[in-house]
């Protein structure tokens, strides 16, 4: 093979890295040169090619990954029946309920006049994008509100052209996200992968963060939930719902250090007077946690696990060593991070009633399991293995419809937490 025929097949196996799912994406540009020294020659001394040395650097990627971002887990990807894109009608009913509200905040807080504009660009960020279409109504929800601000001022001529970032783990299927994007769109598009626990932009250089249905998660699970020598280990459940308070402590406890870590990392990367609303699952201090929507499906999920253990379809120590990372917080412990946080202050919390869940479960076991399996999909086959997902949900289901018969529905409520904060 010449030079230019090598060079050309090695920039053609490049591209089917990018379209197999891997994806080269950072803050710091990569030299070609080294990227090419880096990746061993996909054909061999014949020009034939070596589909061993792909696979095999298709795989070192993803550990490297892995290594990068531990404990990153996403939601399905693509289009599919199980993709998260085609079962996120409850999300969607939070963004959708909690509009008139932000846009009542965006009106009377959001001092337009005072905001630090780089290069005539407002910065809008969405935390925890997924796929979409969410993503997407809650971005556009925003900026019609933010223009509506400047036509009320009567300032038509001052509307900055507008850079909307979306980010998410850096697993994500950002490949349909942005092959989704609106076509009418009136912003421009760009992706920041990574963990919104940390840093992610340069100081004061964002405008407005949103974040739905996405800070429930966890950075990681508790440690001590694992050990067996501790308390709070989790043995034959996979959530702190119905276990013991030393479980419940420990979840609690990760919760409050990642939202501390969260809105240090806001603080700096936000404008002053800048706005800031999250949406996140919610409950109500001294509510039992069993008798939340989506605790009840979290303990039919770990039933569900315990059933194909005995069944011998995976091991029970698996079943031991898996929690969920996911945690439903108070108002009372949102406000006191903000508070110890000082760099914000509240322009409004409020609880709001869900019911979609509940009467989605109640209604249509089907659409509940694919909900449930296009959340949790991506950790449980991480950790128990790509092949039992359909089993899991197989069983899930059976539990389900046996106790969609006898529970009282009256008995459940869902919540959803909105928060809006303003930058001191």
């Amino acid at each position: 093979m010449t030079e230019k025929t090598k060079l050309h097949c090695t920039y053609s196996m490049i591209f089917r890295y990018f379209q197999s799912g891997i994806v080269i994406i950072g803050p710091s540009p990569l030299c070609f040169h080294h990227l090419l020294k880096w990746i061993p020659s996909p054909y061999n001394e014949n020009g034939k090619e070596n589909i061993k040395d792909f696979d095999k650097i298709k795989r070192r990627m993803s550990n490297n990954r892995s290594s990068r971002e531990p404990d990153s887990y996403t939601m399905n990807g693509g289009k599919g029946a199980y993709s998260y894109s085609n079962n996120s009608s409850s999300q969607r009913a939070g963004i959708e309920a909690s509009k008139d509200i932000i846009d009542e905040a965006i009106s009377k807080e959001l001092d337009l006049t005072k905001l630090s504009l780089t290069s005539n660009a407002f910065s809008v960020v969405d935390l925890g994008c997924s796929t979409g279409p969410n993503t997407f109504i809650a971005v556009q929800n925003i900026l019609d509100s933010i223009k509506q601000k400047y036509q009320s001022l009567s300032l038509d001529s001052e509307i900055p052209e507008f850079l909307v970032y979306f980010n998410d783990r850096t697993s994500n299927d950002f490949n349909t996200l942005f092959a989704s994007l609106p076509p009418n769109k009136q912003y421009f598009a760009a992706a920041v992968p990574g963990s919104f626990h940390g840093r992610l932009f340069p100081e004061s250089s964002i405008h407005f963060f949103h974040s739905s249905s996405a800070l429930h998660w966890l950075s990681k699970v508790p440690g001590e939930c694992l050990n067996k020598n501790s308390l709070a280990w989790n043995k034959g459940r996979v959530h702190y719902t119905n276990a013991g308070s030393e479980v419940y402590d420990a979840y609690a406890g990760q919760f409050a250090e990642d939202m501390g870590k969260f809105l240090e990392a806001r603080a700096k990367e936000i404008v002053f007077g800048g706005m800031m609303v999250l949406i996140l699952s919610g409950i109500e201090s001294g509510m039992c946690h069993s008798k939340q929507p989506a605790g009840l499906l979290y303990d039919l999920l770990g039933a569900s696990l315990m059933d194909l253990a005995k069944k011998g379809v995976i091991n029970e120590e698996e079943v031991d060593s898996f929690n969920l990372p996911l945690y439903t917080a108070t108002p009372e412990e949102m406000r006191e991070r903000v508070e110890r946080n000082g760099c914000f202050s509240v322009v409004r919390m409020e609880m709001m009633k869900s019911k979609l869940m509940m009467d989605v479960f109640l209604t249509n076991v089907h659409l509940a399991t694919m909900i449930l399996r296009s959340t949790t999909e991506d950790i449980v086959s991480k950790h128990f293995g790509s092949g039992v997902m359909d089993e899991v949900c197989q069983q899930f289901s059976a539990k389900a419809l046996d106790i969609a018969k006898k529970l009282n529905p009256e008995e459940y409520q869902g919540y959803r937490l909105l928060v809006i904060l303003k930058r001191n």
